[in-house]
Protein backbone atom coordinates (compact mmCIF):
# COMPACT_ATOMS: atom_id res chain seq x y z
CA UNK A 1 0.00 0.00 0.00
CA UNK A 2 1.19 3.77 -1.11
CA UNK A 3 0.77 6.66 1.18
CA UNK A 4 -2.03 7.48 -1.05
CA UNK A 5 -3.48 4.51 -0.59
CA UNK A 6 -3.15 4.44 3.40
CA UNK A 7 -4.66 8.15 3.48
CA UNK A 8 -7.74 7.17 1.63
CA UNK A 9 -8.15 4.15 4.53
CA UNK A 10 -8.53 6.52 7.24
CA UNK A 11 -10.54 9.14 5.00
CA UNK A 12 -13.12 6.42 3.86
CA UNK A 13 -13.70 5.45 7.53
CA UNK A 14 -14.36 8.86 8.69
CA UNK A 15 -16.34 9.72 6.07
CA UNK A 16 -13.98 12.55 4.61
CA UNK A 17 -13.90 13.69 0.98
CA UNK A 18 -11.10 11.93 -1.10
CA UNK A 19 -9.03 15.44 -1.11
CA UNK A 20 -10.17 16.97 2.17
CA UNK A 21 -8.75 20.41 3.59
CA UNK A 22 -5.48 20.86 3.76
CA UNK A 23 -5.20 20.35 7.45
CA UNK A 24 -6.68 17.19 7.76
CA UNK A 25 -4.26 16.04 5.25
CA UNK A 26 -1.83 17.27 7.35
CA UNK A 27 -2.88 15.59 10.38
CA UNK A 28 -2.96 12.45 9.11
CA UNK A 29 0.26 12.41 7.45
CA UNK A 30 1.50 13.09 10.31
CA UNK A 31 -0.10 10.19 12.53
CA UNK A 32 1.32 7.97 9.28
CA UNK A 33 4.65 8.34 9.86
CA UNK A 34 4.79 8.21 13.61
CA UNK A 35 2.96 4.93 13.49
CA UNK A 36 4.92 3.65 10.70
CA UNK A 37 8.15 4.64 13.17
CA UNK A 38 6.49 3.52 16.30
CA UNK A 39 5.39 -0.26 14.67
CA UNK A 40 9.80 0.03 12.93
CA UNK A 41 11.03 0.87 16.51
CA UNK A 42 9.26 -2.86 18.11
CA UNK A 43 11.72 -4.67 19.60
CA UNK A 44 12.20 -7.76 17.81
CA UNK A 45 11.19 -6.66 14.74
CA UNK A 46 14.49 -5.07 14.08
CA UNK A 47 15.14 -7.70 11.01
CA UNK A 48 12.76 -5.93 8.89
CA UNK A 49 15.45 -3.30 8.75
CA UNK A 50 18.20 -4.82 8.03
CA UNK A 51 20.31 -4.65 5.05
CA UNK A 52 24.03 -5.05 3.29
CA UNK A 53 26.41 -2.56 1.83
CA UNK A 54 29.97 -2.02 1.11
CA UNK A 55 32.82 0.06 1.24
CA UNK A 56 36.48 0.27 0.27
CA UNK A 57 39.52 1.69 2.77
CA UNK A 58 42.06 3.88 1.56
CA UNK A 59 45.52 3.22 2.58
CA UNK A 60 46.74 5.24 5.87
CA UNK A 61 43.35 6.08 6.81
CA UNK A 62 42.32 5.33 10.00
CA UNK A 63 38.08 6.74 9.99
CA UNK A 64 35.82 6.48 7.68
CA UNK A 65 32.11 8.10 7.22
CA UNK A 66 30.12 4.95 5.78
CA UNK A 67 27.50 6.86 3.28
CA UNK A 68 24.59 4.01 4.13
CA UNK A 69 21.44 5.03 5.73
CA UNK A 70 22.69 3.54 9.05
CA UNK A 71 20.78 2.91 12.12
CA UNK A 72 22.49 0.76 14.22
CA UNK A 73 25.70 -1.45 12.71
CA UNK A 74 25.20 -5.64 13.20
CA UNK A 75 28.67 -6.71 12.03
CA UNK A 76 31.56 -5.57 9.77
CA UNK A 77 33.73 -8.40 7.55
CA UNK A 78 36.46 -7.89 5.63
CA UNK A 79 35.65 -9.49 2.66
CA UNK A 80 39.21 -8.91 0.77
CA UNK A 81 41.54 -11.28 3.50
CA UNK A 82 37.84 -12.98 4.69
CA UNK A 83 37.55 -12.31 8.22
CA UNK A 84 35.36 -10.87 10.65
CA UNK A 85 36.41 -7.38 12.18
CA UNK A 86 35.45 -7.57 16.05
CA UNK A 87 33.75 -4.09 17.89
CA UNK A 88 36.01 -2.60 20.23
CA UNK A 89 35.67 0.99 22.60
CA UNK A 90 37.09 4.32 22.26
CA UNK A 91 39.07 3.81 25.41
CA UNK A 92 40.59 1.20 23.93
CA UNK A 93 41.02 2.78 20.87
CA UNK A 94 42.99 5.37 22.54
CA UNK A 95 45.06 3.35 25.05
CA UNK A 96 46.14 1.11 22.44
CA UNK A 97 46.62 3.35 19.39
CA UNK A 98 47.12 7.22 20.19
CA UNK A 99 48.50 7.99 17.16
CA UNK A 100 46.25 6.53 14.32
CA UNK A 101 49.00 6.79 12.17
CA UNK A 102 51.81 4.60 14.23
CA UNK A 103 50.25 1.06 13.11
CA UNK A 104 49.41 0.11 9.59
CA UNK A 105 48.12 -3.93 8.50
CA UNK A 106 45.74 -5.30 7.94
CA UNK A 107 42.63 -4.36 9.97
CA UNK A 108 41.09 -6.23 13.06
CA UNK A 109 38.85 -4.37 15.16
CA UNK A 110 36.30 -1.54 14.74
CA UNK A 111 35.40 1.59 16.50
CA UNK A 112 32.49 3.67 16.72
CA UNK A 113 33.14 7.68 16.14
CA UNK A 114 29.37 8.58 16.55
CA UNK A 115 27.67 10.49 14.26
CA UNK A 116 29.37 13.25 11.74
CA UNK A 117 27.96 15.35 8.51
CA UNK A 118 31.17 14.26 6.55
CA UNK A 119 32.15 11.27 4.33
CA UNK A 120 35.74 12.56 4.32
CA UNK A 121 38.02 15.19 4.90
CA UNK A 122 38.42 18.07 2.95
CA UNK A 123 41.99 18.43 0.41
CA UNK A 124 44.76 17.88 3.02
CA UNK A 125 46.03 18.97 6.20
CA UNK A 126 47.07 22.45 6.53
CA UNK A 127 45.56 23.23 2.64
CA UNK A 128 41.94 22.48 2.33
CA UNK A 129 39.92 23.37 -0.74
CA UNK A 130 37.07 25.27 -1.33
CA UNK A 131 33.39 23.37 -1.66
CA UNK A 132 30.60 23.23 -4.20
CA UNK A 133 26.82 22.17 -3.62
CA UNK A 134 24.72 20.76 -6.08
CA UNK A 135 21.86 18.36 -6.57
CA UNK A 136 20.71 14.93 -8.43
CA UNK A 137 17.76 16.93 -9.50
CA UNK A 138 17.29 20.51 -11.82
CA UNK A 139 13.97 20.94 -9.34
CA UNK A 140 15.83 21.97 -6.29
CA UNK A 141 16.12 25.29 -7.21
CA UNK A 142 14.63 27.24 -4.35
CA UNK A 143 16.77 25.97 -1.33
CA UNK A 144 19.56 27.36 0.56
CA UNK A 145 22.83 25.40 1.78
CA UNK A 146 24.83 26.63 4.58
CA UNK A 147 27.82 24.70 5.59
CA UNK A 148 30.18 24.90 8.70
CA UNK A 149 33.76 24.32 8.31
CA UNK A 150 37.13 24.52 9.97
CA UNK A 151 39.35 25.91 7.53
CA UNK A 152 43.35 25.40 6.88
CA UNK A 153 44.41 27.85 9.75
CA UNK A 154 42.17 26.40 12.22
CA UNK A 155 39.04 29.04 12.23
CA UNK A 156 35.30 28.50 12.15
CA UNK A 157 33.64 29.23 8.52
CA UNK A 158 30.33 29.50 7.93
CA UNK A 159 28.93 30.17 4.27
CA UNK A 160 26.13 29.45 2.67
CA UNK A 161 24.65 29.63 -1.06
CA UNK A 162 21.56 28.75 -3.27
CA UNK A 163 21.42 25.84 -4.91
CA UNK A 164 20.61 25.70 -8.88
CA UNK A 165 19.91 21.90 -9.87
CA UNK A 166 22.25 19.88 -11.65
CA UNK A 167 24.50 22.47 -11.78
CA UNK A 168 27.71 23.22 -8.72
CA UNK A 169 27.64 26.04 -7.13
CA UNK A 170 30.52 26.91 -4.93
CA UNK A 171 29.83 27.80 -1.01
CA UNK A 172 31.45 31.45 -0.04
CA UNK A 173 34.20 32.35 -1.30
CA UNK A 174 36.68 30.30 0.76
CA UNK A 175 39.06 28.20 -0.74
CA UNK A 176 40.62 26.43 2.40
CA UNK A 177 37.53 24.51 4.40
CA UNK A 178 39.31 21.06 5.87
CA UNK A 179 36.39 19.39 8.02
CA UNK A 180 33.11 20.11 7.76
CA UNK A 181 31.37 20.62 10.95
CA UNK A 182 27.86 20.83 9.63
CA UNK A 183 25.86 20.60 5.89
CA UNK A 184 22.30 21.40 5.96
CA UNK A 185 19.60 22.80 3.76
CA UNK A 186 16.65 25.19 4.04
CA UNK A 187 14.06 22.53 2.66
CA UNK A 188 14.38 18.99 1.64
CA UNK A 189 15.62 18.34 -2.00
CA UNK A 190 13.69 16.13 -4.58
CA UNK A 191 17.22 15.05 -5.31
CA UNK A 192 20.16 14.44 -3.36
CA UNK A 193 21.98 17.25 -2.72
CA UNK A 194 25.42 16.54 -2.50
CA UNK A 195 28.91 18.35 -1.43
CA UNK A 196 31.94 17.98 -3.76
CA UNK A 197 35.79 19.69 -3.44
CA UNK A 198 36.03 20.67 -7.00
CA UNK A 199 34.04 22.50 -9.45
CA UNK A 200 33.78 18.75 -12.11
CA UNK A 201 34.45 15.62 -10.93
CA UNK A 202 36.03 16.06 -7.34
CA UNK A 203 36.02 14.26 -4.46
CA UNK A 204 32.06 13.64 -2.63
CA UNK A 205 32.78 15.57 1.02
CA UNK A 206 28.97 14.97 1.86
CA UNK A 207 25.27 14.32 1.24
CA UNK A 208 21.79 14.95 2.25
CA UNK A 209 19.30 12.03 1.27
CA UNK A 210 15.75 12.48 -0.17
CA UNK A 211 13.73 13.70 2.45
CA UNK A 212 16.22 14.70 5.17
CA UNK A 213 17.44 18.60 5.49
CA UNK A 214 20.76 17.97 7.12
CA UNK A 215 23.60 15.33 6.59
CA UNK A 216 24.59 12.48 9.13
CA UNK A 217 26.45 9.31 8.67
CA UNK A 218 27.88 6.76 10.99
CA UNK A 219 31.51 7.26 11.65
CA UNK A 220 33.71 4.48 12.36
CA UNK A 221 37.76 3.79 13.26
CA UNK A 222 39.49 0.63 12.11
CA UNK A 223 42.86 -0.64 13.49
CA UNK A 224 45.19 -1.24 12.36
CA UNK A 225 44.91 1.71 10.20
CA UNK A 226 44.30 -0.02 6.80
CA UNK A 227 47.93 -0.53 4.67
CA UNK A 228 45.81 -1.56 1.49
CA UNK A 229 42.41 -0.85 -0.08
CA UNK A 230 40.33 -3.85 1.24
CA UNK A 231 36.33 -3.99 0.61
CA UNK A 232 34.68 -3.89 4.32
CA UNK A 233 30.93 -5.46 4.30
CA UNK A 234 28.94 -3.77 6.60
CA UNK A 235 25.88 -5.45 8.12
CA UNK A 236 23.51 -2.79 9.93
CA UNK A 237 20.01 -1.81 10.78
CA UNK A 238 18.21 0.68 8.21
CA UNK A 239 17.13 4.05 9.38
CA UNK A 240 13.65 4.52 9.20
CA UNK A 241 12.21 6.37 5.97
CA UNK A 242 9.47 8.60 6.25
CA UNK A 243 6.41 8.14 3.50
CA UNK A 244 7.88 11.20 1.98
CA UNK A 245 5.66 11.34 -1.32
CA UNK A 246 2.30 9.63 -2.44
CA UNK A 247 3.59 6.41 -3.83
CA UNK A 248 6.10 5.65 -1.05
CA UNK A 249 5.50 2.39 1.38
CA UNK A 250 6.08 1.51 4.71
CA UNK A 251 9.13 -0.80 5.23
CA UNK A 252 6.98 -3.68 6.47
CA UNK A 253 5.55 -6.52 5.11
CA UNK A 254 2.98 -6.03 2.13
CA UNK A 255 0.53 -7.98 4.68
CA UNK A 256 1.37 -5.42 7.36
CA UNK A 257 0.87 -2.98 5.82
CA UNK A 258 -2.82 -1.56 7.43
CA UNK A 259 -0.91 -1.33 10.89
CA UNK A 260 0.23 1.87 9.69
CA UNK A 261 -3.35 2.95 8.18
CA UNK A 262 -5.16 1.54 11.35
CA UNK A 263 -2.99 3.33 14.13
CA UNK A 264 -3.60 6.52 12.21
CA UNK A 265 -7.43 5.37 12.41
CA UNK A 266 -6.57 5.73 16.23
CA UNK A 267 -5.27 8.35 16.66
CA UNK A 268 -7.73 10.23 14.74
CA UNK A 269 -10.44 8.98 16.45
CA UNK A 270 -8.80 10.43 20.14
CA UNK A 271 -8.50 13.55 18.10
CA UNK A 272 -12.61 13.19 17.32
CA UNK A 273 -13.35 11.85 20.95
CA UNK A 274 -14.81 8.82 19.32
CA UNK A 275 -14.01 6.75 21.58
CA UNK A 276 -16.30 3.49 20.48
CA UNK A 277 -14.07 2.79 17.29
CA UNK A 278 -10.67 4.27 19.22
CA UNK A 279 -11.03 1.12 21.71
CA UNK A 280 -12.41 -1.15 18.39
CA UNK A 281 -9.38 -0.52 16.68
CA UNK A 282 -6.84 -0.38 19.50
CA UNK A 283 -7.72 -3.64 20.20
CA UNK A 284 -7.67 -4.71 16.10
CA UNK A 285 -3.82 -2.92 16.24
CA UNK A 286 -2.39 -4.72 19.05
CA UNK A 287 -3.60 -8.14 17.81
CA UNK A 288 -1.89 -7.10 14.15
CA UNK A 289 1.66 -5.97 16.32
CA UNK A 290 1.41 -9.79 17.81
CA UNK A 291 1.24 -10.79 14.19
CA UNK A 292 3.78 -9.39 12.80
CA UNK A 293 6.02 -10.04 15.71
CA UNK A 294 5.20 -13.71 15.46
CA UNK A 295 5.33 -13.62 11.22
CA UNK A 296 8.99 -12.35 12.07
CA UNK A 297 10.35 -15.16 14.09
CA UNK A 298 11.56 -18.35 12.44
CA UNK A 299 10.49 -21.15 15.34
CA UNK A 300 13.00 -23.63 12.98
CA UNK A 301 15.69 -25.59 14.58
CA UNK A 302 18.63 -25.90 13.22
CA UNK A 303 21.12 -28.21 13.70
CA UNK A 304 24.87 -28.52 13.30
CA UNK A 305 26.63 -31.69 14.21
CA UNK A 306 29.02 -30.96 16.96
CA UNK A 307 27.26 -27.33 18.40
CA UNK A 308 24.15 -26.87 20.62
CA UNK A 309 21.02 -26.47 18.16
CA UNK A 310 20.19 -22.95 17.92
CA UNK A 311 16.93 -21.45 16.52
Amino acid sequence: MTRDDLEADVYRDFGYATAPATAVTTRIRSYLNTRHRRILITPGLEQLRTQTGTFATVASTAVYGLDMPIAKILKLTDTTNDQPLWQRGLDWYRTVEPDPTAASGTSEYWIDRGLGPALRNIGTAGTGLPLYVVSTSASDTTQTVVVETINAVGSITTATAALNGTTRVQIGTATNHERLLRFAVSAAGVGEIELYDAAAAGNLVSQIEVGRTAAQFTQIALWPTPSAIVTIQVDYVHHIRDLTTAYTEPQLPLDFHYLVSLGAKIDEARQKGRDERHSEWNTEYFQGIRDLLAWSVSYDTIIIPGEVAQR
